[in-house]
C-alpha cells in the first residue's frame, strides 16, 4: 500500500504475537510515505526473534516512521526492537524516522532495541531515533536504548540518536543508551539534552557515535547539554565518539551530571582509530559535572592512533576523580609516526583527583609532535591534585621514552610568564 499512515489509538488493544506486532511496508517506486503512528498502542508483546512491536519498512522513495505516545510494548525474542523504521532501498533520499512521545517500551532479547531507525540509502538518506518522554528497558546484550544506523558506505545522510526527555536503563553488557552509527560520509551523532541514561553493563556506553568505514569521511559526534548519564560497568563510557575512517571525532558537555563507577569508564572520550587518519579528536566541558570513582577513569579523554591532533579542553564545570590513575584531563597520541600535537587545556572550573597517581592535566605523545598543557588561572579556577600518591603532579607531559616536560603556559592575573 502506498502513502499508508496507520494510526494505532486503542487502549484495550491486547496483541500477543511471534511476528511483527504493526507491520506497514511500501513496494512502489514512489515518494509515498510509509507511518505507524501509536497514540495509544495499548499491551503490544512479541516473543519471537525479529518479533518488532511497530514496523515500517520502505523500499520504495518515501520516508518510513514509526512513533508511541503510550501505550506500552514488550518484546522477548532476539533483535526484535520495540519499533523499527527502515529504509531499504539503496537509491531512496528519504529518512528512516522512530519517535518515543511516551508510553513504555520492554525487551528482553539480545540485540533488541527499544527504537531503532536505520537506511541503506547509497544517497542522503538519514537516520533518526528520537526520545522526548516515556520510558524505554532492555535486558538483553548489545541492545541499545535508542539507535540510529546510516549502513552504506556510498551513503551521506547522516545517523542521529537524540533524548531530550523520558529515561533509558539498559542492564547488560554491550547495552548502550543510545547509539548512533554511519558507515558514510554523514555525521553519526547522539545528543543528550534531558531525561536521564542508565547503563549496568560492561562497555555499555551512555552515548556512543561511531564510523567504523575506514574510508567514510563523516563526524563522529557525542553532545550533552543537560540531563543525567549514568553507566556502571567497566569501560563504560559517559559519553563515546570513535572514528575510524577519515573525519573528526568530538565529545562536548555544556550541562547536565555524568558519573560512571567502573574501571576505565571515562566521562567524556574521543578516539581516532585509523592510523592513517589526519582527523582531529577533541573533547571539551563548558559546563556540568563528571564524577568518576574507577581506576583509570578520566574526566576528558582526548585520544588520536592516527597523525592528527588530541585536545581534551575545559572552560568550565567540574572534574571529580577518586579512582587509581584517573586524570582529570587527558591528551594521548598513540602513533610513534604522528607529527601531530596533543593538548589539554583547562580555562575555568574545578579538578579534584582523590587518589594515588590522580593528575588534574596530562598529555602523552608518542609521536614527534609537540605536548602541550595550557593552564589559565581565573578568581573560579581551582585544581587540586592528589596529594600523597607514588605520583602526583598537577600539570604533566609525556613524550617518547616517559621523558616528563613542562608544561607550556601558566598565566595567572598576579603573575607573568
Amino acid at each position: 500500500m502506498n502513502g499508508l499512515i496507520l494510526t494505532v489509538n486503542d487502549g484495550a488493544l491486547v496483541l500477543n504475537t511471534t511476528t511483527f506486532a504493526v507491520y506497514a511496508a511500501s513496494s512502489s517506486l514512489t515518494s509515498n510515505p510509509i507511518s505507524i503512528i501509536g497514540t495509544n498502542v495499548g499491551d503490544i508483546d512479541t516473543t519471537g526473534t525479529n518479533g518488532h512491536g511497530l514496523y515500517a519498512t520502505n523500499s520504495g522513495l518515501g520516508n518510513a516512521s514509526t512513533s508511541i505516545s503510550d501505550g506500552s510494548i514488550t518484546t522477548f525474542g532476539s533483535a526484535a526492537h520495540g519499533q523499527l523504521a527502515w529504509i531499504s532501498n539503496v537509491l531512496s533520499n528519504a529518512d528512516a524516522i522512530t519517535t518515543i512521545n511516551g508510553g513504555s517500551t520492554t525487551s528482553s532479547g539480545g540485540g533488541a532495541h527499544g527504537a531503532h531507525a536505520r537506511t541503506d540509502s547509497d544517497t542522503s538518506g538519514s537516520a533518526v531515533a528520537t526520545m522526548t518522554s516515556g520510558t524505554v528497558t532492555t535486558t538483553g546484550s548489545g541492545s541499545f536504548g535508542i539507535r540510529a544506523y546510516s549502513s552504506s558506505t556510498s551513503g551521506s545522510g547522516a545517523a542521529t540518536a537524540t533524548i531530550n526527555g523520558g529515561t533509558i536503563s539498559t542492564t547488560n553488557t554491550g547495552s548502550d543508551g543510545l547509539n548512533a552509527l554511519s558507515n558514510g560520509s554523514g555525521t553519526a551523532q547522539t545528543n543528550i539534552n534531558g531525561g536521564s541514561v542508565t547503563t549496568q553493563g560492561n562497555v555499555a556506553y551512555g552515548a556512543v557515535s561511531l564510523i567504523l568505514d575506514s574510508s567514510a569521511s563523516g563526524t563522529a559526534s557525542s553532545n550533552m547539554t543537560a540531563g543525567t548519564v549514568e553507566t556502571n560497568g567497566d569501560t563504560a563510557h559517559g559519553l563515546y565518539a570513535e572514528n575510524n575512517g577519515t573525519g573528526e571525532a568530538t565529545v562536548s558537555q555544556s550541562g547536565g551530571t555524568i558519573t560512571t563507577a567502573g574501571t576505565s569508564a571515562v566521562g567524556l572520550y574521543s578516539l581516532i582509530s585509523n592510523t592513517s587518519s589526519t582527523g582531529q579528536s577533541s573533547t571539551t566541558l563548558t559546563d556540568g559535572s563528571i564524577t568518576t570513582s574507577g581506576s583509570s577513569a578520566h574526566g576528558l579523554l582526548a585520544r588520536t592512533d592516527g597523525t592528527g591532533s588530541a585536545m581534551s579542553t575545559m572552560s568550565g564545570g567540574t572534574i571529580s576523580t577518586s579512582g587509581t590513575g584517573g586524570f582529570g584531563l587527558f591528551s594521548y597520541a598513540n602513533n610513534t609516526s604522528s607529527s601531530g600535537s596533543v593538548t589539554s587545556s583547562m580555562s575555568g572550573g574545578s579538578i579534584t583527583t582523590t587518589n594515588t597517581n590522580g593528575v588534574g592535566l596530562f598529555s602523552q605523545n608518542f609521536g614527534g609532535g609537540r605536548c602541550h598543557n595550557l593552564l589559565v588561572s581565573r578568581n573560579d579556577f581551582h585544581l587540586r591534585p592528589y596529594r600523597s600518591g607514588s605520583l602526583l603532579f598537577g600539570v604533566l607531559c609525556l613524550f617518547p621514552g616517559n621523558r616528563v616536560g613542562n608544561y607550556e603556559r601558566w598565566h595567572d592575573r598576579n603573575r607573568r610568564p
